[in-house]
């Protein structure tokens, strides 16, 4: 029998109650729960989920603004009428993308980029974000740019 200090090191490394997983994990999360373009698991990327509110009424869940930018960019479908996505300090809640404050950078890994690009509903809770994990602050064109032209590299 595994000792019991083993079975806990497993669950923290696995994302389990004590770990990120399991915030993110119970957040509630519009559907769909796979991102639109590459399928990944959108609770599980709940901070940087994205939603796109089409203008027949359909929608697109997406992982990030990566995967956010390849949607804006198909030509097929209804236009895009609506852009929102999870503000990091409370990923329960869905912001307007392009009106919303972001973090490019810092010391956390992106979603489908190199690069982190963050949401936040409010500007002091993105200076903090950098005061704690880095990056610098901007709005939604620069972190668009700021992914366009690491994709270009």
């Amino acid at each position: 029998m595994p000792a019991p200090g083993l079975f806990l090191t497993c669950l923290l490394l696995a994302g389990g109650p004590a770990g990120r997983g399991a915030a993110e994990g119970s957040l509630p999360v519009e559907a769909p729960r796979a991102c639109g373009l590459c399928g990944m698991d959108r609770i599980r990327f709940a901070r940087s989920r994205m939603l796109l509110e089409r203008a027949d009424g359909s929608s697109t869940g997406v992982c990030s603004l990566h995967c956010a930018l390849e949607a804006l960019a198909d030509p097929e479908g209804s236009p895009v009428r609506g852009l929102r996505v999870a503000d990091r300090a409370h990923p329960a809640t869905l912001v307007e993308a392009r009106s919303c404050t972001w973090v490019i950078g810092g010391d956390l890994p992106g979603v489908m980029a190199r690069t982190g690009t963050w949401a936040f509903g409010e500007a002091g809770a993105a200076r903090d974000f950098v005061r704690r994990h880095g990056g610098r602050v901007a709005g939604f064109e620069e972190a668009r740019r700021a992914l366009r032209q690491e994709g270009a590299k």
